[in-house]
């Protein structure tokens, strides 16, 4: 009889834990899609994305021609976008290239782009100053 229970107890224990876990890329791929259009703080190294591709893997790109393409290279490899508007200015040039950085805004995790908020760099928050018109440190400071 205890044989039997243990059995049974240990099959009712089983079956939730086998019902979840499936290949575990669906839930991976949820959690990815959840995080679109949701506020989040990505930190990484803003590279010029076409150069980085060049040396990387050897892509055709002609910066020298159309001008550097920046991003933010994740740790694991991952460039970030951004959306193209008065947030993301400083981000399109060489203010900030080469620089360790943590990005704050709407992540659209499909698109690899997120929408800026604010920038900080060694400690330092830099964020949208409508009175300057460019990201400086007037809010930060408020």
């Amino acid at each position: 009889m205890t044989k039997k229970l243990l059995v049974v107890c240990s099959i009712l224990l089983l079956i939730p834990i086998m019902a979840f876990a499936g290949d575990g890329h669906d839930h991976a791929k949820k959690n990815v899609e959840n995080m679109s259009g949701q506020v989040t703080t990505v930190e990484g190294t803003l590279v010029c994305k076409s150069c980085s591709l060049k040396k990387e893997f050897g892509a055709r790109a002609e910066c020298k021609l159309n001008g550097c393409a920046h991003a933010l290279k994740t740790a694991d490899g991952r460039f970030i976008d951004f959306l193209d508007n008065k947030y993301a200015k400083d981000l399109k040039g060489d203010k900030y290239a080469g620089k360790k950085i943590k990005i704050t805004g709407t992540l659209f995790a499909k698109a690899h782009t997120m929408d800026v908020q604010k920038i900080s760099l060694d400690g330092k928050v830099v964020s949208w100053c409508d009175n300057c018109a460019t990201m400086d440190g007037c809010s930060a400071k408020k």
